[in-house]
């Protein structure tokens, strides 16, 4: 049966694996990050008014979208993300279908996003919320932290980078758009000021 218990089960087990598998590493990519997309997922999905069963897939969804980054490199994590979700979903019996849908939001996460339904959409806007608020200010060094711990090397040219990212990005859902606007000029005209006081 597919709902709101199969939900709850998610839920236990990806928290799970955030507890057992440790990579000190991850100070962004890691269980709070996934608790909050999953907050963030189920805030648009109201909004959205989505019906309860795919209102139940774009949470799964969220919940999967970045545990692949336990198992391997940056590279490819919402691949090893889709692995692990099917292989726990087909122990539970989704229908295939259902696990199609998962797959689909999941892989649209990866950037830039390119989403072909609604639930993916309201995924894409989960995981990038942060773009358009305050919390943008600590996301964007953790981020930066977490790419050198992994990669021993410094960033020298990250907020180029991420000034670019910002640039590139767009929210989906009407939602976002409306509610998170003001805040991500607010962050790209912080970034940018940046960028141009390093030139000096």
């Amino acid at each position: 049966m597919y709902n709101k218990e199969t939900q709850e089960r998610v839920a236990n087990y990806v928290t799970g694996l955030f507890d057992r598998i440790l990579r000190p590493e991850l100070v962004y990519h890691n269980l709070v990050h996934t608790q909050d997309v999953v907050k963030r997922t189920k805030e648009i999905a109201t909004f959205c008014s989505l019906n309860s069963t795919d209102m139940v897939t774009v949470i799964v969804a969220a919940w999967f979208h970045d545990c692949g980054h336990l198992f391997g490199p940056v590279q490819q994590h919402e691949e090893r993300s889709v692995i692990v979700m099917r292989a726990f979903l087909a122990i539970e019996g989704i229908e295939d279908v259902t696990l199609q849908l998962i797959e689909d939001c999941i892989l649209a996460t990866r950037f830039p996003y390119e989403p072909k339904s609604l639930v993916a959409e309201i995924l894409c806007d989960a995981d990038s919320y942060h773009l358009g608020t305050n919390h943008f200010l600590i996301s964007d060094d953790l981020v930066k932290k977490e790419f050198e711990l992994i990669e021993g090397t410094a960033r020298d040219d990250w907020d180029k980078t991420t000034l670019f990212m910002l640039e590139k990005h767009h929210f989906f859902t009407t939602y976002c758009r409306e509610l998170l606007k003001e805040g991500k000029q607010k962050n790209i005209d912080f970034v940018r000021t940046k960028v141009d006081n390093s030139l000096l």
